[in-house]
């Protein structure tokens, strides 16, 4: 079963994604943004205890947020084309992908707290 969450930055007061579908499942983690053709029923994906992802047989770029596990930024990636693989820092504790321009708009950046919220 799917479960939704909202994301918000709250160091920049700031919604980074009202309905990111958390990947808690084997086939939620495996099939992630594969096959979409972006981000419509969803606005961001997170994968908890992930530290790596690529975007092989994504049709679309995507941006890139590390967190540790207290929740701060320690990592982010604007515009991950399709077809790149990318390695998150040890400390990583999970990755929140969201459409490119998000991290831009919402002025996240390096250190900045992260809060997830379950949607359901």
């Amino acid at each position: 079963m799917k479960k939704y969450i909202n994301i918000t930055n709250i160091t920049k007061t700031a919604c980074i994604s009202g309905r990111a579908c958390m990947a808690n499942t084997f086939f939620l983690r495996l099939k992630g943004l594969i096959g979409r053709n972006g981000f419509k029923d969803i606005d961001g994906f997170f994968i908890p205890k992930c530290r790596a992802v690529h975007t092989f047989f994504m049709r679309f770029p995507i941006d890139i947020i590390c967190i540790n596990k207290d929740f701060r930024v320690i990592r982010i990636v604007r515009n991950l084309q399709p077809y790149k693989n990318f390695t998150c820092l040890l400390a990583t504790h999970g990755v929140i992908e969201l459409p490119e321009g998000m991290i831009t708009s919402t002025k996240t950046e390096l250190g900045d707290y992260i809060e997830m919220k379950n949607n359901d």
